[in-house]
């Protein structure tokens, strides 16, 4: 991979010198060009779409398992009491997908404003976006941890 100019294909594993994770995130963080049209604004967000959902969603899933192992703890719910509000599982993923939308509309709105020259805006909003949304799938977890806590401090 070049240094000077990143691709928009996915890396490859052989002969690298980056782990997979380091190249992963090289790619889906690489500043595009300037002077980029409205469609190569969107196929930037769109190429990485799969990526971020496997990722957040994956993390996500994760996250809910060890959040319901937690929760099954006695004496953390009373008797017929939900761990999860079933309608947020079903939920979470859309609006995280349309939050993704927005990314690249406001790019799309920023580049129109500042003549096509978005610097770093995409993967700056990328990487603020996956941080939200990997703290946002991991508060099940965290709840999880801090109400086993709060139950066994309070014995």
């Amino acid at each position: 991979m070049n240094n000077n100019h990143m691709s928009d294909t996915l890396p490859t594993a052989g002969g690298a010198k980056a782990s997979a994770v380091i190249q992963l995130a090289r790619w889906l963080f690489a500043t595009p060009d300037n002077g980029r049209s409205t469609w190569s604004v969107i196929m930037w967000w769109e190429a990485r779409r799969f990526a971020f959902n496997l990722i957040v969603g994956g993390v996500g899933f994760i996250s809910l398992v060890l959040f319901m192992v937690l929760m099954s703890t006695p004496g953390i719910l009373k008797p017929g009491e939900d761990a999860v509000e079933p309608m947020a599982i079903f939920i979470a993923p859309i609006l995280m997908n349309i939050a993704y939308t927005l990314g690249w509309f406001i790019e799309v709105q920023w580049n129109w404003l500042h003549r096509g020259h978005t610097g770093r805006i995409g993967p700056v909003m990328l990487a603020v976006g996956f941080i939200f949304s990997l703290l946002l799938m991991l508060l099940p977890t965290t709840v999880g941890v801090i109400s086993v806590i709060s139950l066994h401090h309070g014995k």
